[in-house]
Parts: structure tokens; sequence; C-alpha cells
């Protein structure tokens, strides 16, 4: 199910006006506020309330109608900014996790399920694991360890009851 969207023309026009649409197959770039990861950004109206939607999400909905709750709006061509409709196509959250994959942005999911210091979203080295659990033994606090390694009470309680870096 889907929210029923109407654009007005002004709307549209308005809308177009903040796109540099070039050959009919080429990338149509958006010109105006993008968020950090490059995709454009458009100010809209709902129900009396105002929101920012994606541009290449509006782009869609412009050119085929709503799209059904739960699907993301995909690009062919990798280039988050563009919102050429013929670039783009519609996909649930598994579609865009392959496409992701696929066109080298992201690692295999495997690759984040690395343990201890070869995961890429490791704080600690092994090293450190080992002298966090045996200065514990010698009886400095769960607080007090947290404070020499930058890091909270919660996370030295998980280390030295090994429910995380269980392999060291």
């Amino acid at each position: 199910m889907s929210i029923p969207v109407e654009f007005d023309a002004v709307t549209i026009e308005r809308f177009w006006q903040k796109v540099d649409q070039r050959g009919p197959n080429e990338c149509w770039e958006w010109k105006a506020s993008k968020d950090r990861k490059g995709y454009g950004k458009f100010g809209r109206w709902r129900d009396g309330r105002g929101f920012t939607a994606g541009a290449h999400r509006v782009s869609y909905e412009i050119a085929y109608g709503d799209i059904p709750t739960g699907l993301f709006v995909l690009h062919h061509c990798d280039n988050p900014c563009c919102v050429n409709p013929k670039h783009l196509w519609l996909g649930t959250a598994r579609d865009n996790i392959h496409d992701m994959i696929s066109k080298g942005r992201q690692r295999p999911y495997k690759l984040h399920q690395q343990p201890g210091e070869k995961n890429s979203n490791s704080r600690f080295t092994d090293v450190e694991i080992r002298m966090i659990r045996a200065e514990y033994v010698t009886g400095l606090s769960q607080r007090r360890l947290a404070a020499m390694h930058h890091t909270s009470q919660s996370q030295i309680h998980r280390i030295v009851l090994r429910k995380t870096w269980r392999h060291v």
C-alpha cells in the first residue's frame, strides 16, 4: 500500500528547475541541496506538512506514479544525484543491498563479521583486550578501566565477561 502522490504544475516546474537535463539517456544531475551521500533533497508538502524527500524518489513519482510502501528507488547509473527517470527502478531492500555490492560500493556482509581487530569497526586490538582483562583481574574496576581505555563501562563489562572478543 502506498500513499497516493499528487503533484501540481508549480511543484513539478519547481522540481525540474533544479535539474541539469542533458541528453535523454545521460544522467540528469540534481543541482540543488544534497545529503552527505550525494542524493538530492527536495522540499515537499503532504497533508499540510512540509518534509524533505529524495529527489530521485520525486522524479520517479512524477514520471511513473506512486512508490509502493517498502520499495526503494534504485539507480541503474549508480549516480546518487541523477534524477533521470530512465535511470531509476524500483527494488526491495534486498535488491538495494545486492545492487550496492555488485557495483563495488560496499564490502560483502561477511567481511563485516570478522572477529576482533580484523573488523573495520573495531576500536581495540587483541593486545589491548588482553591488557584490559589482566588489569581487571588485578582489581581495577570496570568504571576505571573504561576511563583508562576511553570507552564505556558496559563495553568493559562485555569484554571481561567474554561476551565480546571471545576469540582472544
